[in-house]
């Protein structure tokens, strides 16, 4: 797969493990691993420009949810039993709305304005609207893309794939959001295996998601 020449080759890692603690791991992705997540975020650039059809996805790749609306942008959620994973994936800047979410660059709450998943920690306020505010509280993309997941996990009983947010830029900071509002919703769940699976974010050149309130919160917050 061509890569775009727009993706910078660094990687963030993102590594949260409910039910215990919301926090930083020093566990590195490994080269190949790190590059099968960029190719996951290359995809979706792909699909939204319509250079790849979505009926023919490459390996032995799933599609279960792929939506592009422009107050949201591009995402979807693949799954691969090969590499055991399933993934929430990401695009990032290349409309005018996009680069509308990246100029709100005030900080507010974290999660929905009227429902915050921590209104004592802030972030980016347009990549937090991206996620959480386009929509409604119950129709929204953090919560579309976490009942696919779910469903996932759900309908075919599958405990060892690991659960993945990845993208580039936009996508990158998005994909953060993902996956620590994904581990805190499921550390507060009664599903054992919900409230024990690791949720991971490997992204590439993410931009500044959130102040260092959000930080200390993601390293340090208990159940």
């Amino acid at each position: 797969m061509r890569l775009p020449q727009s993706f910078i080759l660094f990687v963030s890692t993102l590594f949260l493990s409910p039910p215990n603690c919301v926090c930083l791991d020093d566990e590195f992705p490994s080269v190949e691993e790190s590059f099968n997540y960029l190719q996951l975020s290359a995809l979706i650039y792909e699909l939204k420009r319509g250079t790849t059809d979505l009926d023919h996805l490459p390996g032995d790749l799933v599609l279960h949810l792929y939506e592009d609306r422009p107050v949201n942008d591009c995402a979807m959620v693949v799954s691969s039993e090969s590499s055991k994973f399933i993934a929430a994936v990401f695009s990032g800047s290349d409309t005018a709305n996009d680069f509308l979410h990246d100029l709100e660059v005030k900080f507010s709450t974290f999660g929905p304005t009227d429902d915050p998943i921590n209104e004592d920690v802030l972030v980016h306020t347009g990549f937090n609207n991206a996620m959480f505010n386009y929509g409604n509280n119950t129709d929204n993309l953090f919560d579309r893309i976490k009942e696919s997941i779910e469903s996932f996990f759900d309908d075919d009983e599958i405990e060892d794939y690991d659960v993945v947010a990845t993208g580039h830029s936009l996508g990158a900071a998005t994909s953060q959001l993902m996956a620590v509002g994904l581990a805190e919703a499921w550390s507060h769940e009664e599903n054992e295996s919900r409230r024990s699976k690791k949720v991971s974010s490997i992204n590439f050149a993410s931009p500044l998601v959130g102040d260092i309130s959000f930080k200390i919160w993601v390293e340090t917050s208990e159940e």
